[in-house]
């Protein structure tokens, strides 16, 4: 079962971050799944997409990440993630500054039969969106 969820988890960085598939988001997130971002909690595929993960493909559409470790134990994985990509959109409230980022963090996953259903993340990205606010 630890297998799976890892493989669950490399899939989710790579297909919904790297690929942008939308549609994996539906597919591995309960409805009722909550994700604790940095700025609060996350409740759902559609809450998701609309609060974090459109924003931050709009402001950086090349944006790439990285798995850099992954450990596992019973229905958790912990995953160590870089991630880069030039700020070129209006996307998190911030105006394009045309400046490269680099991100880092943990994001820490819950499953319950394949499906996430609770995550914790703790990154970099709201300060890296503070130092592009004061540079705009």
């Amino acid at each position: 079962m630890a297998t799976d969820n890892i493989a669950i988890a490399r899939r989710w960085f790579q297909e919904v971050w790297n690929d942008r598939r939308e549609a994996t988001i539906d597919e591995l997130v309960l409805p009722n799944g909550v994700c604790h971002a940095d700025d609060g909690p996350i409740t759902g595929p559609e809450e998701f997409k609309d609060r974090l993960w459109k924003p931050f493909l709009a402001a950086f559409p090349d944006i790439r990440v990285s798995v850099e470790d992954v450990l596992s134990c019973g229905d958790q994985v912990v995953v160590r993630w870089t991630a880069s990509g030039k700020h070129t959109g209006k996307g998190l409230g911030v105006e394009p500054t045309a400046q490269q980022a680099m991100f880092n963090g943990m994001t820490w996953t819950r499953y319950e039969n394949g499906k996430m259903v609770e995550g914790w993340q703790s990154s970099n990205i709201p300060e890296v969106v503070r130092v592009m606010k004061s540079a705009g």
